[in-house]
């Protein structure tokens, strides 16, 4: 761009940094992961700020007229010309605004007959504050934070993950500290990460007719996008028997789930059979009570 049109496009080489710091990053994340969420609510915004800018037009106009605008006279010019520069005009003021819209409007008189338009703009002025200063903002500021908040619960359990267990077999760390020599002795020395991965690159790199026994093996199991070569549940540093124990402790958790699925499909097999006689009878209900209307 800063070729074809202007070198004023070379600002934005700056954004670069987004790509460099992972603080960035994240928040650029917490902005994208809830991106339909805060998009339906500025449209929920824009909507009743659309609606308030009806209200204006048809019944306040007059009260938006601005005497510091740099391209009119001196005398100012009205802001609500049309509904769509009254439009416009309430999103720029009404929602930069501390106070709402009324921060930018004429103050209405209360008297010379004018009560009526006063109380119209006491709430016309609070319910705009209200809804779409403090509640419609800060309905987007929530999910920005909660999105934060999950994005820094799943940083944390993928930091407890890598801290707790092994990658190459997903023993817990308590059982290196209590069986063996200790967690970090066995990811030093016993499953290093990166040994795996000079494996399989090495065995990119070499010719398929070089490979011995196990190197094939290892091989074709990646070709099919198959790790069960990788020593899961299993190390050398745990005895046999114990080995054993952690198995049989695993399968119990994987038991507890698979039971408490059951469980709750189950449950919602139930509700299913439930709405279905419930909508059987309603609709049973209906025809019976469509003949008694017709006699």
């Amino acid at each position: 761009m800063s070729y074809l049109i202007d070198e004023m496009f070379l600002c934005f080489l700056f954004l670069d940094i987004i790509n460099r710091s992972s603080a960035l990053q994240t928040v650029i994340r917490a902005i994208s992961t809830n991106i339909d969420q805060l998009v339906m609510t500025f449209f929920l915004d824009f909507t009743i700020i659309y609606l308030y800018s009806i209200f204006s037009f048809e019944f306040i106009y007059d009260y938006f007229f601005l005497s510091s605008i740099a391209e009119s006279n001196d005398k100012g010019e009205n802001a609500c010309i049309d509904m769509l520069q009254c439009y416009l005009n309430i999103i720029n003021m009404g929602m930069r605004a501390g106070g709402g819209i009324a921060d930018n409007l004429a103050p209405a008189s209360y008297y010379k007959d004018n009560a009526a338009r006063y109380y119209f703009r006491f709430f016309y002025d609070l319910s705009f504050y209200v809804l779409v200063n403090v509640i419609m903002i800060n309905c987007v500021l929530g999910i920005i934070i909660d999105t934060f908040g999950q994005l820094r619960d799943e940083k944390n359990r993928r930091d407890e993950d890598i801290n707790s267990r092994c990658f190459i077999c997903n023993i817990d760390r308590y059982e290196f500290d209590r069986w063996a020599d200790g967690f970090r002795n066995h990811t030093a020395r016993d499953h290093v990460e990166w040994n795996y991965v000079y494996f399989i690159y090495g065995l990119e790199q070499k010719d398929p007719t070089e490979y011995n026994g196990i190197e094939s093996y290892v091989a074709k199991k990646n070709e099919n996008e198959d790790c069960s070569w990788f020593p899961m549940l299993r190390a050398l540093s745990i005895p046999e028997e114990k080995k054993e124990n952690i198995e049989e402790i695993i399968s119990g958790k994987l038991k507890n789930v698979v039971d408490e699925i059951k469980t709750t499909a189950s449950k919602l097999d139930k509700m299913d059979k439930t709405i279905t006689k419930l909508s059987n009878a309603m609709a049973s209900a209906k025809s019976a009570v469509a003949p008694a209307k017709t006699k």
